[in-house]
């Protein structure tokens, strides 16, 4: 069972249609998206995007929450106000976005991984890509669909059968 991971839209359209297009030619079977879309109209690109599991984990920048809310509704995706335990393929996976600085967001990622209670913490807000196997949890944030900090738009597939990821990437542009 494959997983899109995303996080970080921060508005950015291009970027977003971006991994859209290549989420929608892969086989996925679930797209979770770790916060900071921004605003709603930016949600709605992700429409394209058709399967069965979605999941938005509301971020410290995401505005409008209560039309955001609706758009995520009509779009299918289960919104969650902070951070979710979320079951999908049978393997449980602990998601949030992040507080703090990027120092202390990547740390609690890894307590909580530590913690031996999640086949996998997923997690955004530092805007780079990080993945990490902490006994049998990964720990993964897949980085920036904006690309104005690390330079780069990125995003990774989870393949929760056995637990491996891929990086997709490509150098930040801005339209």
């Amino acid at each position: 069972m494959l997983v899109a991971v995303v996080s970080d839209s921060h508005d950015n359209v291009g970027g977003v249609r971006w991994a859209v297009e290549k989420i929608s030619q892969m086989d996925v079977d679930a797209l979770i998206h770790l916060g900071d879309v921004v605003a709603p109209f930016t949600l709605l690109e992700f429409q394209k995007i058709e399967v069965p599991v979605k999941h938005l984990i509301l971020g410290n920048n995401d505005g409008e929450k209560l039309i955001m809310r609706k758009v995520a509704e009509r779009l299918g995706f289960q919104l969650h106000d902070g951070p979710s335990e979320i079951c999908i393929g049978g393997r449980k996976i602990f998601a949030f976005h992040g507080f703090g600085d990027a120092d202390f967001t990547k740390s609690l990622a890894i307590k909580i991984a530590e913690s031996g209670k999640y086949d996998a913490v997923i997690y955004g807000h530092t805007h780079f890509a990080f993945g990490e196997k902490i006994g049998g949890c990964i720990v993964l944030n897949p980085g920036e669909l904006h690309g104005a900090i690390s330079g780069i738009q990125s995003f990774l597939i989870l393949d929760l059968d056995d637990m491996t990821t891929k990086s997709l990437h490509r150098e930040a542009r801005f339209y």
